[in-house]
């Protein structure tokens, strides 16, 4: 398949996701997919009041319990997660990855990509282009492009 590599380029943050994918050197960068994910209110997502307890021997007062985690914090890891497996799933259907998310999604996402997957990413933006356009994109991109790369070749 000399000269067609087909490279995945996925921008998110936690809340959206945009995939895009550039077939040859030639080819531009072109949107496939575009999914978000709206993060509720933290007062959507909890019910009710917080636990408290009840007092004891020297305590004077009650006290009200904090969250364990919180839930949004936790909306936006699950909606990263989502898009980890999607890209694990999918591993056949690209020959090269480059992913551009903010610090927190970037993480989330090295923790759930497969070893194939992590052999598959040429390059890595440590930033939120969810917002750019396909020509903003591909300038951001373009170093990695061209970058000699003896799994990945060309040729």
């Amino acid at each position: 398949m000399a000269g067609n590599q087909v490279t995945w380029i996925l921008a998110c943050d936690s809340g959206r996701a945009r995939l895009f994918v550039n077939r040859s050197m030639q080819d531009g960068v072109h949107e496939m997919q575009d999914m978000i994910h709206p993060v509720p209110k933290t007062s959507e997502l909890v019910t009710g009041k917080r636990g408290r307890n009840k007092p004891g021997y020297g305590f004077l007062r009650r006290h009200a319990y904090d969250p364990a985690s919180n839930p949004r914090e936790k909306e936006k890891e699950e909606f990263v997660k989502r898009l980890a497996n999607m890209l694990n799933e999918r591993e056949a259907e690209y020959h090269r990855l480059i992913v551009a998310a903010p610090p927190p999604a970037l993480h989330g996402l090295r923790e759930g990509l497969s070893p194939k997957v992590k052999e598959k990413i040429i390059g890595e933006i440590n930033k939120d282009l969810t917002k750019e356009n396909e020509s903003t994109l591909q300038q951001y991109i373009k170093p990695f492009m061209s970058v000699h790369d003896p799994l990945h070749d060309y040729i």
